[in-house]
């Protein structure tokens, strides 16, 4: 009689105690980088993108301040952009960079302003004439 081997929980179906949610699934489905070093998807497809991104900044920006300080742009963008892409704010929102990022580019400082009623956008008190009407 042949011995059989004895499987990995994980390769039978004993074990119901693996959550699979996307960001269990994600941390499975890695690439081999090194021998020890792995990485999500996430990470590499992002790396590439900022490699692009770089590169066509160093390309763009060489005639202008030389190729020895145009390639900086390159290792700007392999670390900017995953560190934006993939990288997430450490507190209960567990919000990406990028996103936290645009948001606070877009919100103005409504210092000295006020809401009126069905009104989307502040209005300025410092700058607001009074008018009459007779």
């Amino acid at each position: 009689m042949s011995e059989r081997k004895q499987l990995h929980p994980r390769e039978t179906m004993d074990d119901i105690t693996e959550v699979s949610s996307t960001v269990e699934i994600e941390r499975k489905n890695t690439y081999m980088i090194t021998k020890n070093t792995e990485a999500r998807s996430k990470t590499v497809f992002s790396t590439i993108i900022g490699g692009v991104i770089g590169l066509g900044l160093c390309l763009l920006f060489a005639p202008l301040i030389g190729i020895t300080f145009s390639v900086v742009f390159v290792l700007i963008g392999l670390v900017a952009v995953p560190f934006l892409m993939v990288g997430t704010i450490k507190d209960r929102t567990q919000q990406v960079r990028w996103k936290r990022l645009l948001r606070q580019i877009q919100s103005k400082n409504i210092a000295g302003q006020v809401f009126y009623p069905n009104s989307n956008h502040p209005e300025d008190l410092t700058s607001l004439k009074e008018m009459w009407i007779l």
